[in-house]
């Protein structure tokens, strides 16, 4: 593989993070504030919020709007789908067309 080709390979590599981030970001929020929870012993689920000191502040509101911030992933999944299809098909025209010049 030449030095050319190994770059466009880095750069669609590297493409695939915001893609992941965007599509996986909510579940991870959604999944930090369930562990934040957990470790200081709050009680936190989608129906309302409870309260939750910690530090002497109350962090319930906080990690309630967290939580709910995974059901985001709703819509955000389904485009990281679509934009995961459309790297791929750019993917694979650079190399049907790149196989052909080398």
């Amino acid at each position: 593989m030449n030095e050319r080709r190994k770059r466009v390979v880095r750069f669609f590599l590297f493409l695939l993070v915001p893609i992941a981030l965007v599509a996986f970001g909510p579940v991870i929020v959604q999944l930090a504030a369930t562990g934040y929870a957990r470790s200081h012993d709050c009680v936190l689920h989608e129906a309302f919020s409870n309260p939750c000191f910690v530090d002497g502040a109350d962090r319930g509101e906080l990690l309630y709007s967290l939580y709910l911030f995974g059901w985001l992933s709703q819509i955000t999944i389904q485009i990281g789908i679509v934009a995961t299809a459309f790297w791929a098909l750019l993917f694979l025209i650079y190399f049907v067309s790149a196989r052909g010049k080398d």
